[in-house]
């Protein structure tokens, strides 16, 4: 149990994707110049400290829960790219995504559609589904929490949860940070999980000044 407790968080790697797809996924006309421009928006490896290490995690399915099932099927993608990864000192995971739509209206909609509170719901939801029978998990924080006001749309949300097993002693605190950063017809995201209260929350700011740099620079 306790094997499997260090492991929650490697378990949890699959949330970051679940969180940017909807039940209706949004219909994809890319086109070179806007899948250059999501490209530009996301974290390299050079952004990071020594000890992170690109990684990449296999498709997943849809985010939907009971109070949570956005339709996007009317919108259209003409941009996306993304990404992941690991500090493997650490064990925690890092996640960027960058999406850049049709019209900055198909945008705004996605925004309203997806940044809602049910949606901390539904990643605490995937959480407990995460870790299954024979353990327990208790949040201390859970929705949307204050931020930077780094571009013209921001959206963060954490959650906090402590992670035990039934019948023992053994906890292991996990926090999830996500931001999410829109200008025009772009929106670029920024997911972390780690043991403990997280990635420090100077370098979280500093990472998300840089993607709102770039986001502004990719001039969508």
């Amino acid at each position: 149990m306790r094997r499997r407790l260090a492991l929650f968080a490697a378990a949890c790697l699959a949330v970051p994707a679940l969180a940017l797809a909807a039940a209706g996924d949004p219909k994809e006309a890319f086109t070179p110049s806007d899948q250059a421009k999501a490209k530009s928006m996301l974290l390299v490896r050079g952004d990071l400290a020594a000890g992170w290490k690109r990684t990449q995690t296999p498709a997943q399915d849809d985010l939907t829960c009971a109070s949570f099932n956005p339709d996007l099927s009317d919108l259209t993608l003409t941009g996306e790219s993304e990404t992941e990864f690991a500090h493997g000192p650490s064990g925690a995971s890092l996640f960027s995504y960058a999406a850049v739509y049709a019209t900055p209206a198909d945008a705004g909609a996605a925004w309203n559609r997806m940044l809602k509170p049910a949606l901390s719901r539904c990643f605490a939801q995937v959480i407990r589904d995460a870790v299954g029978k024979g353990a327990t998990v208790t949040f201390s924080k859970q929705g949307r929490v204050a931020f930077p006001k780094v571009a013209p749309r921001v959206y963060a949300l954490r959650i906090a949860c402590v992670v035990g097993a039934t019948g023992s002693d053994v906890k292991v605190p996990v926090t999830l940070d996500l931001v999410v950063l829109g200008r025009g017809r772009g929106e670029v995201t920024l997911m972390t999980i780690a043991m403990g209260k997280g990635i420090a929350q100077a370098d979280l700011r500093a990472f998300a000044r840089l993607l709102s740099s770039r986001l502004q620079r990719a001039g969508v």
